[in-house]
């Protein structure tokens, strides 16, 4: 089903599955905040979207894996946040993109891989609701 909001969760990895298996549990969740959500494989091709899009105003949450060719989760963020620092962030990873994390100034949820569904979703949740009480 597409839809026309404005206001998009943007989700990154470069695992296709991982991203299927995202979109459709986010569902429910981006519809019931008005969102949609748009998936990309590759880092580069989603900060395009972001920036073609408004994304400094209507993105409202990044899901990234940390560890993906070309540039990683979080240099990524590192971009978005540049333009809207208020921007919440969820990175994926397995441990070998703990030490990638450690860097950061700010403190975004990291879920391990591989993760529960059911813990993104909640976390999904909590970001959301966050962002509507701003």
């Amino acid at each position: 089903m597409v839809n026309d909001y404005k206001d998009f969760i943007l989700v990154v990895d470069d695992n296709e599955s991982i991203l299927e298996i995202l979109e459709l549990s986010l569902e429910d969740i981006a519809r019931k905040y008005n969102f949609s959500i748009k998936t990309f494989s590759d880092p580069v091709e989603g900060l395009e979207y972001f920036n073609s899009n408004k994304g400094d105003t209507y993105c409202r949450l990044v899901i990234s894996d940390v560890n993906m060719p070309r540039m990683n989760g979080v240099e990524l963020v590192d971009r978005v946040r540049k333009l809207n620092p208020q921007t919440k962030v969820i990175f994926m990873t397995a441990e070998l993109g703990q030490d990638i994390l450690q860097k950061i100034e700010y403190k975004p949820i990291v879920i391990s891989k591989p993760f529960n569904l059911l813990d993104v979703m909640y976390q999904v949740e909590e970001k959301l609701e966050d962002k509507v009480q701003e």
